[in-house]
């Protein structure tokens, strides 16, 4: 192989393809609906459809026909917490940028698509200490309890945040 040839990896091909608006739109909606169908068909584990939608309230042919359906991603809000509710998981809806995406994508684990049940004492775990914050978001905290008005400590938080996105933004735009 040629010494100036380098071969191009799957994320530069994928971050080139997600450069065009109609390709990114497209890989969206695929790729929550692999999800969601991947999900739900983990959750049934060994089950028949019947005995999973008789704990969803649901007839087999939604379980086949829509819920793990990968084509079929006309999934609602309230469709999506009813299940979370018969399955006792949380379940997040959240705008993210596509690099957030991408990275979540491309790092499904067993934990992301079969989550555990509601568990008390492992909740308490997770809430022991407290999440730390951003630079930028205790900068904000202090700045609207009025400590450190002044200090331009947010600013400088935020410029260096910024700063990191960039970073991030270039290596992604300057793939070519």
């Amino acid at each position: 192989m040629d010494a100036g040839l380098r071969r191009v990896s799957r994320n530069e091909k994928l971050a080139k393809k997600l450069r065009n608006k109609s390709y990114r739109d497209a890989y969206l909606g695929s790729r929550i609906r692999q999800f969601l169908a991947h999900q739900i068909r983990s959750f049934r584990g060994d089950r028949t459809q019947a005995e999973f939608g008789k704990i969803l309230d649901q007839p087999q042919s939604v379980i086949s026909e829509r819920l793990e359906s990968r084509s079929y991603g006309k999934w609602n809000l309230q469709t999506l917490l009813d299940i979370a509710s018969k399955l006792d998981v949380a379940l997040i809806v959240q705008f993210v940028d596509y690099p957030t995406f991408v990275r979540f994508t491309h790092n499904i684990t067993n934990e992301t698509v079969r989550p555990a049940s509601f568990n008390e004492h492992v909740l308490f775990e997770a809430i022991e200490p407290l999440p730390r914050r951003s630079p930028a978001a205790e900068a904000f905290a202090k700045m609207m309890n009025g400590q450190g008005q002044n200090d331009g400590l947010y600013g400088r938080a935020v410029a260096n945040e910024n700063e990191e996105q960039k970073k991030l933004q270039h290596r992604l735009g300057g793939i070519g």
